[in-house]
């Protein structure tokens, strides 16, 4: 896999369980406008790590690893079950991947804004490891 099929493995499974649930998605390598008060979004972020790793008696192994992470936002004052259902779609999606190997789930953390915020936020994340192929 590249850097490409992998990042497009992971936006696939993702943006899939949001849509299903009607939670239009962002994507943090795509410019966009916020949403008003009134919509519920998610944006997901893409990071990679390493690269190649070091085995005993061997050259390396030729794999990446990072984190996926997930901004739900909800209209504020509307409770948290909304950002929560959200992620645990995701969270249900991301375990029964066969194409990237997530692990380390971790959230939903309900991250209050100021308060005049629109929006709540939820927070998930987890780590990912595939195999670069020749």
């Amino acid at each position: 896999m590249t850097y490409q099929e992998i990042r497009g493995a992971l936006e696939v499974i993702t943006y899939a369980a949001l849509d299903a649930i009607g939670i239009e998605c962002f994507f943090d390598n795509v410019a966009h406008e916020q949403p008003d008060a009134s919509a519920t979004y998610a944006e997901i972020a893409i990071s990679f790590e390493t690269s190649k790793r070091d085995n005993v008696g061997c050259c390396g192994t030729n794999d990446v690893g990072g984190t996926i992470g997930v901004n739900i936002f909800t209209p504020a004052n509307t409770g948290s079950r909304g950002g929560e259902d959200a992620a645990l779609a995701v969270f249900e999606a991301w375990a029964k991947s066969t194409t990237v190997r997530l692990r380390n789930f971790d959230g939903p953390r309900g991250i209050s804004g100021d308060e005049g915020a629109r929006h709540q936020l939820h927070r998930i994340s987890a780590a990912f490891r595939g195999k670069f192929l020749d």
